[in-house]
Order: C-alpha cells, then sequence, then structure tokens
C-alpha cells in the first residue's frame, strides 16, 4: 500500500484513526493495520483480546507501559523502529506526548479494546 492510498478511518477519540493494510480485524485470523495517536493524546490503561499482537513504531514515539493503573515512570519511550509484543489481555497504557505517532500493527483477531475499569 503506497502512502497515498492509505485510508484512514476515525476511531474512538477524536484525532485518532485506523486504516487496515490487510485481513479483517474483527475476524478470527490475521490481520495487519496502522494507528495513528495524534499528538498529546494519552490512551488510559487496557488490553486487546487479539491472541497475538505484533507492533511497530512507524513514525513519531509512542511513550507506552504495562500495567493496570497509569505510571508515567512505567512508559519507555519507543522511536520509529521499535518493536514490541502485547501478551493477550495485557494491560497496557500509551502516551504520544511529543507530537503525533503512527504505528503498525499485525495480530490474530479478532481484536478489541477493553478498558481498565477506574477505581
Amino acid at each position: 500500500v503506497m502512502p497515498d492510498k492509505v485510508v484512514w478511518k476515525p476511531v474512538g477519540t477524536a484525532g485518532m484513526a485506523t486504516a487496515v493494510v490487510q485481513g479483517d480485524p474483527t475476524a478470527a485470523a490475521p490481520y495487519t493495520m496502522l494507528i495513528k495517536i495524534p499528538a498529546g493524546m494519552k490512551i488510559p490503561p487496557h488490553s486487546h483480546p487479539d491472541r497475538w499482537r505484533i507492533s511497530v513504531v512507524v513514525s513519531g514515539t509512542l511513550y507506552f507501559g504495562f500495567g493496570n493503573t497509569w505510571d508515567d515512570a512505567a512508559l519507555k519511550a519507543f522511536t520509529p523502529g521499535t518493536i514490541w509484543t502485547e501478551p493477550l489481555g495485557a494491560n497496557h497504557f500509551v502516551w504520544a506526548k511529543d507530537g503525533e505517532a503512527i504505528a503498525m500493527l499485525t495480530a490474530m483477531g479478532p481484536t478489541g479494546s477493553v478498558p481498565v475499569p477506574a477505581k
């Protein structure tokens, strides 16, 4: 998919968008998508039902941490080229602190987002 052919669709909070590159994220099958997170956006702790998930930062810097509650000390800066995995059901949180960030993920669907309940 050439960059000028990527079709972004708004998702969730204003400014966030996804673009499916291959497959169907709602199916029990592999898929690949791009996720665009606008500058300054904080995504609170959540998990995904995907059986496996592998991601790479394409542009920008994502600050990523694992845990059930937001913890600035747990955040690690993921710069372009950083690759990570998210185990099934692992709660994590994300911040596009320094500007817009784009990540590409390949996973085994179906996907979704499960927020960690507020205490």
